[in-house]
């Protein structure tokens, strides 16, 4: 498995993760994970728990890690993607490219633009 597992919120497809699953890259959907329609604080507390970084299109995600980092928290790392469409298989390989180019640790409180 790659060095990042991935959470992939309720904005960003399900196709991703099935597609980084592919390419030997751990990620869970917020919809296999029984997470859709909770909330991003919630999101952000399961990602944590599970060690993910968390993939997201919601650009609320990066308040809410600035407002952790501000309290003295920590977070596992997130990935924001811009709202400009790309085919799935464009997302899977730079999500996958991201998983296989960091281990765990680096990631913390990280944050990423792709």
């Amino acid at each position: 498995m790659a060095g990042l597992r991935l959470y992939l919120d309720e904005n960003v497809d399900v196709r991703i993760a099935a597609g980084l699953a592919l390419h030997g890259v751990e990620a869970i959907s917020a919809r296999d994970a029984g997470m859709l329609g909770a909330t991003d604080a919630a999101q952000l507390a399961y990602a944590q728990g599970e060690r993910a970084v968390l993939v997201t299109r919601d650009h609320h995600f990066l308040d809410l890690v600035a407002d952790v980092a501000r309290a003295g928290g920590q977070h596992h790392g997130l990935i924001y993607l811009p709202h400009r469409r790309l085919a799935i298989g464009a997302y899977v390989r730079l999500l996958s490219v991201c998983a296989q180019a960091f281990v765990s640790d680096e990631f913390v409180d990280r944050v990423e633009f792709l």
